[in-house]
């Protein structure tokens, strides 16, 4: 679900604004290595981002014993996205990025419909923070 860093649920995100996803769950088995993230795609099923929690723990991996319950606080900056349909995809993996046995995946557990967008072309629209505009001479 998308949330705060308080665990309080959002029924509504923002393109352009930094968001936390919250990816809860229990182990089913025990996992050497955990690697939970997501898949942003849009109506047409094209993987338009995702990212996962390998690069945090990567030099220190969590391990988790079968019954552990755990929840992962992912938090990123939102692109714009053109006005349509996307689903996320949340996951969970035994491994490494190279290496891995994907244990669990959810397809379409969270979808985002967006009615308002400043995208007019591509598939995605990075928020700009304009620096400045001059004249110049």
């Amino acid at each position: 679900y998308f949330g705060g860093p308080d665990g309080v649920r959002q029924q509504r995100v923002e393109g352009g604004g930094t968001v936390v996803l919250h990816i809860v769950g229990r182990a089913l088995e025990p996992i050497a290595r955990p690697i939970v993230g997501f898949i942003l795609r849009d109506a047409l099923g094209q993987n338009l981002f995702g990212d996962n929690t390998y690069l945090a723990y990567r030099d220190d991996p969590r391990t988790m014993a079968a019954g552990d319950p755990f929840h992962a606080i992912l938090q990123f900056q939102l692109p714009y996205l053109p006005l349509g349909t996307y689903t996320i995809a949340p996951s969970i993996i035994d491994g490494t990025q190279q290496s891995h046995v994907q244990l669990f995946w959810i397809e379409e557990a969270l979808i985002l419909t967006v009615n308002q967008s400043p995208v007019r072309i591509g598939a995605i629209g990075v928020p700009m923070r304009v620096r400045s505009v001059v004249q110049a001479q």
